[in-house]
């Protein structure tokens, strides 16, 4: 039976990092279009609408991709994750957001507020 050589894909996560991403939990490879799924079971599964996806792959093979995938997302796109995220954190709201978030920061500046000293009332009696 004909496999699927996955040794180009094995080398290309190894040495350019970047070509590749997470999509819904796939791993994706941007310019070719091709995206991987690791099930549980350790099946590999090449989601794809060419003819890629017709031929299976060798389980020892796959293992060694699914090495090279953990090395890959551990040292290179955790830190793009958590770079993104850190990023968004300071990206400028736009619209209905940010006028929300105006108000919001009002309402908690108001309710944080100390509480104004009631001012003091001189009385002085009424003379007739």
């Amino acid at each position: 039976m004909a496999y699927l050589d996955l040794s180009p894909v094995i080398i290309a996560i190894r040495e350019r990092p970047e070509e590749f991403e997470m999509i819904r939990g796939n791993l994706h490879h941007r310019s070719s279009r091709h995206s991987f799924q690791f099930r549980q079971d350790g099946e590999l599964r090449v989601l794809v609408d060419c003819d890629c996806a017709l031929l299976m792959t060798r389980p020892e093979e796959a293992a060694t991709f699914k090495s090279a995938f953990d090395e890959w997302h551990a040292s290179y796109w955790q830190a793009v994750e958590i770079n993104r995220e850190f990023a968004s954190h300071f990206r400028r709201r736009r619209g209905w957001r940010e006028v929300c978030a105006r108000i919001l920061a009002r309402v908690i500046e108001h309710l944080e507020a100390p509480p104004a000293a009631e001012p003091a009332v001189i009385r002085r009696p009424i003379s007739r």
